[in-house]
């Protein structure tokens, strides 16, 4: 068709292609030159499944004792504290852990921000016409700013350049409860205070609370100064999957397309 040029103050004609989430960017046909590519509707998203418990603090009951018995206990920090048995034998422990108070699983940063809705504008390359440009397709014209569409270019769509996250939260995912975050806990006996000595038997991995042997064939038959407890934190489930992150935008250079209905 012959499309008339645009009125002043218009550029164009153009023909405009559109991309919705979950679809490619578009892309102007092999006629055509494109002049600008733009969007709406902004979103950023967050990843649920990320949620995180990274150095999470735990209430740690301690139990201990030697050839099969954990008599003696006692509320335990986490990290490395000073530390004394009398007992000698094979060393047991048993471990119970709470979340701390304020312990939770923390939820994903959200993804940069991107257009939901993509456009680009393609400029004709066919032969000129009387009065305009000859060209195949919906035809439509263009402007810098927020106006009004003029005449039979009716069809007006707001789009913008580019987009900056002012705020985003990803608090909107269900990360787990709390008590999911202190499973377990690795536990090392050390012969200095500060737990700055290698430990004197391989670390072991204790939970549930039971009495168990400090590793199989270790038995105490030296005085020990520290022990170290660092809980393992569980992997925070979500059944939210993937959402939009509650977020305000900075939408930069306005443009007006306006086409033909």
């Amino acid at each position: 068709m012959c499309v008339a040029s645009p009125p002043p103050e218009w550029s164009g004609p153009v023909i405009a292609l559109f991309a919705e989430d979950g679809q490619l960017d578009p892309v102007c046909p092999p006629t055509t030159t494109e002049v600008w590519a733009a969007g709406r509707n902004p979103a950023a998203m967050c990843q649920c499944d990320d949620c995180s418990a990274e150095n999470v603090a735990c209430d740690v009951t301690l139990g201990w004792g030697a050839n099969g018995f954990c008599e003696t206990s006692s509320e335990w920090l986490t990290g490395c504290q000073p530390f004394t048995s009398d007992e000698l034998g094979q060393f047991y422990l048993s471990v119970e852990l709470e979340p701390a108070e304020g312990a939770a699983c923390s939820p994903p940063e959200p993804s940069a921000a991107q257009f939901r809705t993509r456009a680009v504008a393609c400029e004709p390359q066919g032969p000129s016409c009387e009065g305009g440009t000859c060209m195949i397709g919906r035809a439509c014209v263009w402007q810098e700013g927020d106006v009004d569409c003029p005449g039979e270019f009716s069809d007006k769509t707001l789009l913008y350049d580019g987009v900056e996250t002012e705020t985003a939260s990803c608090e909107g995912c269900d990360c787990g409860e709390n008590s999911t975050l202190c499973d377990s806990a690795t536990v090392s006996l050390h012969g200095e205070e500060m737990c700055s000595d290698l430990p004197v038997a391989p670390p072991g991995e204790y939970g549930g609370g039971a009495c168990v042997p400090y590793d199989e064939g270790f038995v105490l038959i030296q005085d020990l100064a520290g022990i170290d407890v660092q809980p393992i934190a569980s992997d925070c489930s979500s059944s939210a999957g993937t959402i939009a992150a509650t977020a305000t935008f900075i939408e930069s250079k306005a443009r007006t397309l306006c086409c033909v209905r």
